[in-house]
């Protein structure tokens, strides 16, 4: 249920597992492993404002990034609002 992809080098994990990991947690657990996926995503999406340029936060490097992490960030947006969820720090 939880594979390497090796072109990646990034970790994959079934949806099903995901939900039952989550509602397996108490809700401290829940609130902290949101806040590390949050943070995760931070770190993880392009910042255009340091690239500098002409082409700032227009180029092909920029969206291909933000195409592997928005779907993560709505996925996150999501379950912020059905389970009521708020990230606990925030200050990057």
């Amino acid at each position: 249920m939880i594979t390497k992809l090796s072109s990646s080098k990034a970790l994959s994990m079934h949806r099903l597992v995901q939900l039952v990991v989550l509602h397996k947690l108490p809700m401290s657990g829940r609130v902290e492993t949101f806040g590390l996926a949050v943070r995760i995503l931070y770190f993880g999406f392009p910042n255009t404002l340091q690239g500098g340029g002409a082409h700032q936060g227009h180029g092909w490097a920029f969206w291909e990034k933000s195409s592997e992490v928005l779907p993560h960030v709505s996925l996150l947006m999501r379950l912020s609002e059905k389970y009521k969820i708020k990230a606990p720090n925030t200050d990057f």
